[in-house]
C-alpha cells in the first residue's frame, strides 16, 4: 500500500512538473476564452505528456492498479479532463467528494481518500477566475485517482485477503469495468460510487449494523448505563434489559421456558453468539459493558471480508458460515433450506473457497485423507494394531489394491498404503456425500455422529462440513432442481443396497464457504454476530487500522 500511495504522489508530482514546463505556452490570460467558459487548448497534450511514461499494461492483470486505470481512463477520453467541462460548473465535483466521505459507512476511514487535500483543490477552483492549465491537470487527475481508488477498495477490499487470512481461497472475479462511467461523465452525470459497491444483502445488513452502533457510541443515555453497570455488576436487572433493549431493540424471545430478564439475557446471548444459558456470567457481563466502538472494529473487519468476495453471486447457491456453523441453499435469491454445521476444529481448519457442486454419492465410501491417516490412524495403529482398523471399520490397501495386514504398517512405511471404510451405516461420510471438486479436498457430507448438531461447540470435523439434514437436501437437489423424480423412497432403497452410486448434477450448484464472525440472522433482517474460533479478527482489524 506505500508503494501504491507512493506510485499515486509520483505520478501527481510528474504531472504539475509537466505541466510547469510548458504552461508558457499557454497563458493564464487565455483560460478563458469567454464569460464562465473554461478553455481547455493544452489540456489533452500537457496531460499525454505528463502519462506518456506510465503503463496501461497491469502486469498483476486483474484488478488493476489505481495508476494504470487512471492512465487507461484518460487515454480512452483522448486525454481530456473527467471531471471538468467547458461551463465552469462544480456539480461533478461536489458529488465525487461528497460520495467519499460517505464512505465511512463502508467501514473505511475517508481519510485513506485525502479529503482535505480535495476539498482545498476544490475550493481554489471555485474562488479562481482564471485558473491556470497546471491546476485545472491536477484537480482532474487528483479527483480521478481519489474516485478510481474508493472504486477498487469497494469492489476489491483495501488489504490482499491472503496476506490477512492464510486460508482465504474464495476468487472474486468481479469486473472493474472503469470505461462504464465514461458515457455518464461525457453526459456531465456522476457515476455513483454505489455501482462498484456490493450486492450481497449481507453487506448492507452489516452497513445497516455499523451505522446503528456508530449511533449507539454518541448516545449518552447509552454509554452511562454500561459505566454504570462497569461499575456495579450487581446492578438491577432493569439496568441490564435496558442496555439490552438500546443495544438489540429487535430481539424477541427464544425460549418456552424462561421468562424476564433470564428469556432477554438468552435472546442477547444467541445474538452475540455465546452458550445461550439466560444467566449473566462472566462472559455475557463482558459484552455488556463493551464500548460500541469495539463492535464496530468487528463490523469493519467483516465488511472487508465482504469486498473480498464478488459484487453478486449467483441466483442459486449454497452458503456455508464457518463462525455460525450453518449452512443456506438459495434460489432465485431466497432461502429454500437452511441447517446447521459441523465445521473443522481449529487445528484443521475448514478453508474459505468456492467451487461447483457436480455430484451427489449415494453411499460413499471414505478414503482416509493423508493428515487424517497421520494424526489419528497411524497412532491408533500403532496402539492396537489390526483392533483399531476394525473398531473403525477400515481397511488398508497397498497401491496396487491388495488388501494388506495392519502388523505391515509402521511409522515409517505408512504412506505407502491407503485406508478406505466401505459404504454403512458407520462410514464417516454417513450415506451422503455432496462433491464440489477442489484442491484442498474439501466436501460436503452425512455423519453417524448426529448427536453433534445440537451442540454449541460444532468445530469438530477434520476441515469438511458436516450436515445436520444430508438426505432432506440429496432429495431436494436431485428432485426439485434436477428433475429426477427422486424422492425419499428412493434414496432409502439405494441405501439398503450397501452400492455407491454416483448422481451426475447436470445444472451444477455454486459452494460458497466463508467466514464471517457478523452475519445475518436467521430472519435476514438483521445482523448476529459469532466466536471468532479461528481467531482471524484480530490480525484483520490490526491490519485495518493503518489504512
Amino acid at each position: 500500500m506505500k508503494k501504491q500511495l507512493y506510485l499515486s504522489l509520483l505520478l501527481v508530482i510528474t504531472l504539475l512538473q509537466a505541466c510547469d514546463e510548458i504552461k508558457t505556452s499557454s497563458p493564464i490570460s487565455n483560460i478563458f476564452k469567454e464569460e464562465n467558459k473554461l478553455d481547455f487548448t493544452g489540456f489533452s497534450d500537457t496531460l499525454k505528456a505528463a502519462l506518456a511514461n506510465t503503463s496501461t499494461i497491469d502486469s498483476n492483470k486483474a484488478p488493476l492498479s489505481v495508476n494504470v486505470a487512471l492512465s487507461q481512463l484518460y487515454q480512452e477520453n483522448l486525454y481530456q479532463p473527467l471531471w471538468l467541462s467547458e461551463d465552469s460548473g462544480s456539480v461533478l465535483l461536489d458529488s465525487v467528494y461528497h460520495d467519499l466521505c460517505q464512505l465511512s459507512s463502508d467501514g473505511i476511514s475517508t481519510e485513506r481518500y485525502h479529503l482535505k487535500v480535495l476539498q482545498e483543490l476544490i475550493l481554489l477552483f471555485k474562488q479562481s477566475q482564471q485558473p491556470s492549465i497546471s491546476s485545472l491537470i491536477k484537480l482532474d487527475t487528483t479527483i480521478t485517482h481519489q474516485y478510481l481508488k474508493a472504486a477498487r477498495d469497494l469492489m476489491f477490499g483495501l488489504l490482499i485477503p491472503r496476506k490477512a487470512d492464510s486460508l482465504w481461497f474464495h476468487a472474486n472475479d468481479s469486473s472493474w469495468a472503469i470505461q462504464s462511467i465514461l458515457p455518464l461523465l461525457k453526459s456531465n452525470q456522476y457515476p455513483s460510487l454505489k455501482i462498484f459497491r456490493s450486492e450481497l444483502p449481507y453487506y448492507k445488513l452489516l452497513q445497516h449494523s455499523l451505522q446503528h452502533y456508530a449511533a449507539l457510541d454518541t448516545n449518552s443515555s447509552f454509554l452511562k448505563l454500561k459505566e454504570q453497570l462497569a461499575a456495579d455488576a450487581s446492578a438491577p436487572d432493569s439496568l441490564v434489559q435496558a442496555l439490552i433493549q438500546l443495544e438489540a431493540p429487535w430481539l424477541t424471545s427464544i425460549s418456552d421456558t424462561l421468562n424476564g430478564v433470564a428469556a432477554q439475557v438468552q435472546s442477547y446471548q444467541q445474538y452475540l453468539g455465546i452458550k445461550r444459558t439466560g444467566k449473566i456470567d462472566s462472559t455475557t457481563f463482558s459484552f455488556l459493558i463493551r464500548s460500541p466502538s469495539e463492535v464496530t472494529k468487528i463490523i469493519d473487519a467483516n465488511l472487508e471480508r465482504m469486498r473480498w468476495l464478488p459484487q453478486a453471486f449467483e441466483q442459486d447457491y449454497i452458503v456455508v458460515n464457518i463462525p455460525t456453523m450453518n449452512f443456506s441453499m438459495m434460489r432465485s435469491s431466497q432461502e429454500v433450506m437452511a441447517m446447521n454445521v459441523v465445521v473443522g476444529k481449529p487445528s484443521r481448519q475448514t478453508p474459505i473457497l468456492n467451487a461447483m457442486m457436480s455430484n451427489v454419492v449415494i453411499n460413499p465410501p471414505w478414503g482416509v485423507p493423508p493428515t487424517i491417516a497421520k494424526n489419528d490412524v497411524l497412532p491408533g495403529l500403532l496402539r492396537s494394531g489390526e483392533a483399531y482398523l476394525r473398531k473403525k471399520g477400515l481397511d488398508a490397501y497397498d497401491h496396487k489394491g491388495n488388501k494388506v495386514s495392519a502388523s505391515t504398517i509402521t511409522a515409517s512405511n505408512y504412506k505407502r498404503y491407503m485406508f478406505r471404510q466401505p459404504p454403512g451405516r458407520s462410514n464417516a461420510l454417513g450415506y451422503v456425500k455432496f462433491n464440489f471438486p477442489n484442491k484442498w479436498d474439501i466436501y460436503m457430507h452425512d455423519t453417524p455422529h448426529r448427536e453433534d448438531f445440537d451442540k454449541f461447540d460444532r468445530a469438530r470435523s477434520s476441515g469438511c462440513v458436516r450436515l445436520q439434514r444430508p438426505q432432506e437436501l440429496a432429495i431436494y437437489i436431485l428432485d426439485e432442481k434436477e428433475n429426477k423424480n427422486f424422492q425419499q423412497e428412493k434414496l432409502d432403497s439405494l441405501i439398503r443396497t450397501r452400492k455407491t452410486k454416483y448422481e451426475l448434477l447436470k445444472d451444477k450448484i455454486p459452494v460458497h464457504i466463508v467466514y464471517f464472525t457478523a452475519w445475518q440472522d436467521a430472519s435476514g433482517e438483521h445482523v448476529r454476530f459469532a466466536r471468532d474460533f479461528y481467531k482471524k479478527d484480530a490480525k484483520l482489524m490490526e491490519m485495518l487500522s493503518k489504512y
